[in-house]
């Protein structure tokens, strides 16, 4: 069944006398729209009974997708005509959502907030350049592996020449206090990349710069409880830039 939006018999005319051509009529198949709504239906059911959390997540993701399709499919008047109450149920969906986004970032940021120590520091200098102090730390030590991982964020994204700095990280290999420590490649215990720096360029892009030794040396001094890292760093784009961190842990 085809619907469309009703128009007057009669052509309208502008001042001139000539005939206005009318929009054409939105169209969409009954029954793909009543399918997607029940896949919405579906997954609103399976996210609200289930007490696994990856399934849950997957059955919110899935709604996410359904809601886009059904507005691409009818669009948001003909929906809310069509089903009322689905439509109502997605627009709360879609509030609770936002509403519980917001509610995480404030969370995240308070955290920052309190993990703020005096004194540290991220400066880079090449493709992007500027300096930010008074970082969030976290630095976790591993005894099994003596590896010594600190990473460090910005309260909120701090506009650099280029980018903004959102966060950055290293670890020690071997840490067992003052000296100096070439950066390694790949530690045992962590991730790739766990030598890197990040910059916010909105909408949740990120360009992330990371270290290799191929890339040239890098390394880590500790003296007088202050670990200070320098370390040659390049993104996707093969952009370069240095970065040095400075981070007082005694």
């Amino acid at each position: 069944m085809v619907n469309h939006i009703p128009w007057a018999d009669e052509a309208s005319r502008c001042a001139s006398g000539r005939t206005l051509r009318r929009p054409m009529a939105r169209t969409y198949r009954w029954k793909d729209v009543a399918q997607t709504a029940k896949k919405w239906v579906d997954s609103k059911v399976t996210e609200t009974v289930t007490a696994d959390r990856r399934t849950r997540r997957q059955a919110e993701a899935s709604q996410v997708g359904h809601e886009r399709e059904l507005r691409a499919q009818a669009g948001g008047a003909v929906l809310t005509s069509l089903f009322p109450g689905l439509g109502r149920a997605i627009e709360r969906q879609e509030e609770n959502r936002q509403r519980a986004d917001a509610e995480q970032a404030d969370r995240a940021r308070a955290e920052r907030v309190a993990a703020v120590l005096p004194g540290s520091s991220v400066e880079v200098t090449g493709a992007v350049n500027g300096r930010a102090v008074d970082l969030a730390v976290c630095v976790t030590a591993d005894d099994e592996y003596g590896t010594l991982n600190v990473r460090l964020e910005t309260v909120d994204p701090v506009p650099f020449d280029r980018a903004a700095l959102s966060a950055a990280g290293f670890a020690i290999a071997g840490f067992r206090g003052d000296g100096t420590y070439p950066l390694e490649d790949l530690i045992e215990s962590l991730d790739p990349g766990v030598h890197h720096v990040v910059f916010d360029n909105g909408d949740r892009d990120t360009d992330w710069y990371y270290w290799t030794s191929e890339y040239g040396p890098g390394e880590a001094v500790v003296t007088d409880g202050t670990i200070t890292v320098t370390m040659p760093c390049r993104n996707v784009g093969s952009d370069h830039l240095t970065l040095t961190i400075t981070v007082p842990v005694g």
